[in-house]
């Protein structure tokens, strides 16, 4: 049992306890070893990379127990890069939301108000207030010099966010609406500008990949500009009905939200999806996407993304949601081998 890194190795002892030994890892605390006269063994050599790359699992019970995370065969920039569970974790620097993180409006909306996004006559900023002004040739340069100053710190990063704060406060200024006039999307402003930084980022640090989102305002491609080739585009479905399949054509915002999909596959971007299972009015109440869950996980790990990001627990504000155990081993599974049957995932684990 090998595989490549020593994760990959983990990977595969995992994957034959569970498929020839029937072991099965619930929970951090519950786990199911069967006792067996005779073990099944593989008929042939077999050789497999799950089409995600990144799998994450945005729930507390994973990133505060990685030997589970390990166990469950996640990989990404939230868990652990322990010795003991492969010593491996992708590098991802922000990790999302950046904004703010690399231009606080605390340290700078009075000093360069220029930096900020103009909103009925007043420049705004800060996480939940305001983005930055993408146009602003020396915002441009600020930026890239801190992306820069960043990955020089971090020389085994693969990737670093260059993404809109949480909120829909983009700015207006006379040149930023152009350019999003233009494009006929307010992303048409975001991504020349992630462009610019990653076309210098690429000249010294040519294994690095500039991720940025594709979210409310942003969500739709704008036209006449591709990402470049070390950029991602994290598409984020948070306006989708839960209720029904991202592909069920009865459902006007996914259906919209497939639209955007499919354009942005157009452009040739490389793309990530972040997928909500939580109901974030309200976490203890009943949530009817048992059906939904299943089916998009499956489909979104299908089409092969860079990184697929289940949020299932909003993680840091709490700790329980609706069936929370199940949706999060249902969607460990699917991310790893998408052909699994997700009925009988979800028959299993009841």
């Amino acid at each position: 049992l090998l595989g490549n890194r020593p994760r990959g190795t983990l990977y595969a002892v995992y994957s034959f306890l569970m498929k020839y030994m029937g072991v099965r890892f619930w929970t951090p605390r519950e786990e199911a070893v069967p006792k067996l006269d005779r073990i099944a063994m593989p008929e042939a050599r077999i050789c497999y990379a799950p089409p995600v790359a990144v799998r994450i699992v945005y729930a507390r019970m994973l990133l505060e127990n990685p030997d589970f995370a390990a166990k469950s065969r996640l990989f990404g920039p939230n868990y652990t890069a322990s010795p003991e569970w492969g010593g491996d974790r992708i590098n991802l620097i922000g990790p999302w939301h950046t904004f703010d993180r690399f231009l606080p409006a605390a340290e700078y909306l009075k000093s360069n108000p220029e930096y900020f996004s103009l909103r009925d006559g007043q420049r705004v900023g800060g996480q939940f207030k305001g983005q930055l002004c993408l146009t602003d040739a020396r915002l441009r340069e600020k930026f890239l010099n801190l992306v820069r100053e960043q990955l020089r710190q971090n020389p085994d990063a693969k990737i670093i966010s260059a993404s809109q704060n949480d909120n829909d406060n983009f700015c207006q200024c006379a040149a930023c609406r152009k350019l999003d006039a233009a494009g006929r999307s307010h992303a048409a402003s975001l991504l020349d500008s992630v462009n610019f930084i990653a076309g210098h980022v690429e000249q010294e640090f040519p294994g690095a990949e500039v991720q940025t989102f594709a979210y409310q305002y942003s969500r739709k491609p704008p036209e006449g500009i591709q990402p470049r080739k070390n950029v991602s585009i994290l598409l984020c479905a948070i306006e989708a009905d839960a209720s029904k399949k991202l592909t069920d054509p009865q459902s006007p915002e996914n259906t919209a939200f497939v639209n955007d999909l499919k354009a942005w596959q157009k452009t040739g971007a490389k793309l990530a999806f972040w997928y909500y299972a939580v109901n974030f009015n309200q976490f203890l109440l009943p949530h009817p996407n048992y059906e939904s869950v299943k089916s998009d996980i499956t489909w979104l790990a299908g089409l092969s993304p860079s990184m697929l990001l289940v949020e299932c627990d909003a993680a840091n504000l709490n700790p329980i949601d609706d069936l929370l155990v199940m949706k999060c081993w249902i969607a460990a599974q699917l991310m790893w081998d998408p052909s699994l049957d997700a009925e009988k995932l979800e028959e299993e684990f009841l």
